[in-house]
């Protein structure tokens, strides 16, 4: 069991310092919030991330899938984001910017094994700040303690993470957040559990058989996403439903241990009394725009993710269909502190407002996106990793423009009529595309150093890490 265990430095004396001041009367009060939501200090918050879990597969997302239905239960008790972004295509960037409320560009983090640096400040930090014992249970090595991705938590489990050639991550997760639910049961606690399973390989799980039509030779296939990858040509379309298929039963029995856990928490007394947030990182392709995995595309089957904000009765269950990042969980939470002395500066915005019930709607509101992930070179110079990728993508409402940054091509799609983003608009729709242009431009001028076309600094890998990387399909 890997788990990173810390002296919680600034609890005692923030408690102190809360409950001086709440006494007294000093500037901290026990008056209810006027728009009815509870504030942060006096509930537990849960933040559960799915890894690899798009937005078109989730039960409550897309209407007749039964994958998920304890992810729907919670999100019919709570508020369902039906429009919900992440910042990046892969784990490590967009966990960077849902745990700082900063875009990945601003985070640093950007290509494979980049440090969380300590500049950045966490929401485990922040959290810790205020009182809360923090606890981490993750099942990926890529947002690991080494890299950083431990800021803040008094306790960071790595006992999950596995080896994914034929590795099955969600009980052991399960298990360890149970433990640590149990553990804290009596504190004001923030809790960070990460799921991995949903990720390449896709495993067979027979209880939650969804793949027993087929009977094809994609059945018989080396799994391995970089094998895939080889035979994407010989790929029809009953395989790739079987790939998704199997793909999905790993959602199932992902969503299984995740019902589990809810359970867990109202077997401890803890439910009335928890935010849950539930969301997911990024999702996954299947032959969309003719790959499988994620990392390489900012196109909504990997940018569109799931997100449910849960508290019975304290939050009015709802579906929002408002446009909202994963950058904007760290700047909500803060929005609900007693307490909000640091000097924030946010990529994303809070959410209380339409978690209150007042909602703006589509607004016009920019989303951004970001992946700079290189296509590994042999000796002798030549890509061998697939495909390099430098891309940025804003949209407003139903438009998507995506910027080609190394080659300096731009895309224009319309999500409504073209949910797939097959067909490119640009020439069609210059007024379009004009103000998204410059918007995007704009954005990307406030990149950290080195994010653009060979901006991937060399980094040396140790033997162990590079096979993982080999075995999830990174590089080759």
């Amino acid at each position: 069991m890997v788990t990173v265990m810390k002296l919680p430095l600034f609890r005692a004396a923030a408690m102190t310092l809360l409950c001086a001041l709440i006494l007294t009367g000093g500037g901290c009060s026990r008056s209810p919030r006027e728009d009815g939501l509870p504030w942060l200090e006096d509930m537990n918050v849960l933040l559960i991330v799915v890894d690899t879990m798009g937005a078109g597969h989730v039960g409550c997302l897309e209407p007749g899938l039964d994958t998920t239905p304890n992810i729907d239960r919670l999100a019919a008790d709570g508020a369902l984001f039906t429009h919900a972004y992440s910042t990046a295509p892969w784990t490590q960037p967009s966990i960077s910017a849902l745990m700082t409320g900063l875009t990945p560009s601003h985070t640093g983090v950007l290509h494979l094994y980049d440090h969380l640096g300590a500049d950045n400040v966490t929401l485990a930090e922040r959290l810790s700040r205020r009182g809360f014992a923090t606890a981490g249970v993750v099942s990926h090595f890529l947002i690991a303690a080494r890299l950083g991705f431990d800021q803040g938590f008094d306790s960071y489990d790595e006992s999950a993470v596995v080896n994914h050639h034929r590795g099955i991550s969600s009980p052991k997760v399960y298990q360890a957040a149970a433990a640590d639910l149990q553990r804290l049961k009596d504190d004001r606690f923030f809790m960070f559990v990460h799921f991995f399973d949903p990720h390449a390989h896709y495993l067979h799980h027979p209880e939650f058989d969804r793949t027993s039509w087929y009977h094809g030779p994609v059945r018989d296939w080396d799994h391995k996403i970089t094998e895939l990858r080889k035979r994407l040509d010989e790929l029809d379309p009953d395989g790739t439903r079987y790939l998704r298929d199997l793909y999905r039963e790993e959602i199932a029995f992902t969503d299984h241990y995740i019902g589990m856990l809810l359970a867990k928490l109202d077997e401890l007394g803890l439910r009335d009394n928890t935010l849950v947030i539930l969301t997911a990182d990024h999702g996954e392709e299947f032959m969309e725009h003719h790959w499988i995995g994620h990392t390489r595309n900012l196109y909504d089957t990997l940018v569109h993710v799931p997100l449910v904000v849960s508290l019975p009765g304290r939050i009015d269950p709802a579906v929002i269909d408002d446009p909202v990042s994963l950058l904007d969980i760290a700047p909500t939470l803060m929005d609900l502190s007693r307490d909000p002395v640091e000097d924030f500066s946010w990529d994303g915005i809070s959410l209380i407002p339409r978690l209150a019930g007042r909602r703006p709607g589509r607004t016009g509101r920019l989303l951004y996106h970001e992946v700079a992930f290189p296509a590994r070179k042999d000796d002798a110079g030549t890509p061998v990793a697939g495909r390099g990728t430098f891309l940025a993508a804003v949209s407003r409402d139903q438009w998507k423009l995506i910027h080609d940054v190394e080659h300096d091509t731009w895309s224009l799609f319309d999500r409504v009529t073209d949910p797939g983003e097959h067909r490119d608009l640009l020439a069609e729709q210059p007024a379009v595309a004009s103000p998204l242009r410059r918007d995007l431009l704009e954005w990307e001028k406030d990149k950290v150093p080195g994010w653009g076309v060979g901006g991937a600094q060399k980094r040396t890998l140790d033997p162990e890490l590079e096979k993982r990387l080999k075995s999830l399909g990174y590089i080759r």
